[in-house]
């Protein structure tokens, strides 16, 4: 599953970035000479062709994707900073289009993190798990975090573009900036300075994907009259770390045991299951 929402979280960011950089070639091959595009070129009032890219990249990626707040006052933002020039369209673009991706990854963990709740849930109960049972400040964190991150991705991505501008855009500097880093990584292009905000959204699905996990055992076993004692089990394989392996087989009650993740490390993969004051498993 983390697989799967990795590359699903991969996808948005890489259509989002496809679309920009697609903009961004549109805008050079429009404007520039010989030498390229200068500082003094991108200097010059938005016109309506400009404009209409920036429109351009969110009718291409919003795809009817539900606005909501955070999405709804960066597009505002954009819009309104895109008219004041050619450069603050382009970078305009970009956050745009990196806040649609965002809103994409947002509804889809979202959607996820309740999934993994209601899995292990009906895994550990054989019931369904009633809609609003799963973990609210779960999602709510995930939701924080994922714009937060977003922002980063957009302020590294727009100084990146910036400075290629400052310097003078040519043909090898456009081909840098647009390089696909999944064929061959490379610095100071757009990939590059998006990944650190892309990665920790990734990051952040997956550990709130073991929190929703972890909360839905937890209150499995609380509604259970018979469970007093709880066994840590480990994968029992070669990838078992030094923090869990001492804590495989060993038998607590309830109320005391250790939560995979939150008292081991992240990405824990351990579980704990119902047992008897001896260890056996029932």
């Amino acid at each position: 599953q983390d697989k799967r929402d990795e590359k699903q979280v991969n996808t948005y960011y890489q259509q989002a970035l496809t679309v920009i950089k697609n903009s961004l070639s549109a805008f050079f091959s429009r404007y520039a000479d010989e030498t390229g595009l200068s500082i003094t070129d991108v200097t010059n009032e938005a016109n309506a062709w400009d404009l209409q890219q920036f429109e351009n990249v969110i009718t291409s990626l919003m795809n009817n994707l539900p606005m909501n707040d955070d999405l709804n006052k960066r597009l505002i933002a954009a819009k309104a900073t895109a008219q004041i020039d050619k450069q603050h369209t382009l970078s305009s673009i970009v956050t745009a289009g990196l806040a649609i991706a965002t809103a994409k990854s947002q509804q889809y963990g979202n959607k996820a993190l309740k999934q993994a709740f209601s899995d292990e849930y009906t895994y550990r109960t054989g019931r369904h798990a009633l809609p609003n049972m799963y973990p609210k400040e779960n999602v709510e964190d995930f939701n924080t975090r994922v714009w937060a991150n977003n922002d980063i991705s957009t302020i590294n991505a727009n100084h990146t573009l910036n400075k290629v501008i400052r310097k003078g855009l040519d043909k090898p500097a456009l081909r840098t900036l647009l390089a696909d880093n999944q064929m061959k990584p490379k610095a100071n292009n757009l990939d590059s300075a998006t990944q650190t905000g892309i990665s920790f959204v990734k990051r952040n699905l997956k550990i709130n994907s073991i929190y929703s996990t972890n909360s839905a055992t937890h209150t499995a076993f609380s509604e259970s009259q018979s469970i007093d004692y709880v066994k840590w089990t480990t994968e029992e394989d070669d990838r078992v770390c030094d923090i869990c392996e001492p804590m495989d087989g060993n038998v607590y009650e309830l109320s005391d045991a250790p939560v995979p993740q939150d008292d081991t490390h992240f990405g824990c993969r351990c579980s704990i299951n119902p047992c008897d004051k001896d260890g056996n498993l029932i």
